[in-house]
């Protein structure tokens, strides 16, 4: 549990969000989980947990009933550039890369499909690539302060 802690340590709650704002920013991490079409329970724990630390605990049994095991690639493409525009505010877009970014660290395995959807999430949330360095750099550090 203490690596689930320190993930999400990561994720600030205090960012006012929209209630849209907030299902974007979950269904943009139920996105990054499935990117690699692989779902690991330690994925879904932190997806879990993250959405608590959002008062969206409420929110995942239905998006997991409603989006399965995730969309094809072209759907899931398209789906992001939808939930990006939702996000008004810098502040909601940082939110949802750190989010999305945490939960490609959850299972401790990286895999390319991965790599590749956050890439398209900088793209999609118009973050420049320095931000988006800077971003992980958090999370990553708030990760690496609990043993393994």
């Amino acid at each position: 549990m203490p690596f689930l802690d320190a993930l999400a340590s990561a994720i600030p709650a205090e960012v006012p969000l929209t209630a849209e704002e907030r299902r974007a920013v979950l269904e943009i991490a139920w996105l990054a989980v499935t990117s690699d079409h692989d779902v690991a329970d330690a994925e879904l724990a932190a997806l879990r947990v993250i959405a608590g630390k959002l008062d969206g605990a409420a929110e995942i049994d239905p998006l997991l009933a409603r989006f399965g095991a995730g969309w094809a690639r072209d759907a899931a493409d398209a789906r992001l550039q939808e939930l990006a525009t939702v996000l008004a505010s810098p502040a909601a877009r940082a939110l949802a890369y750190k989010a999305a970014h945490a939960l490609s660290l959850a299972d401790r395995h990286a895999s390319d499909g991965e790599f590749e959807f956050e890439l398209q999430l900088i793209d999609a949330l118009g973050l420049p690539q320095s931000e988006a360095d800077a971003l992980a750099r958090e999370v990553d550090r708030a990760v690496n302060q609990t043993p393994s």
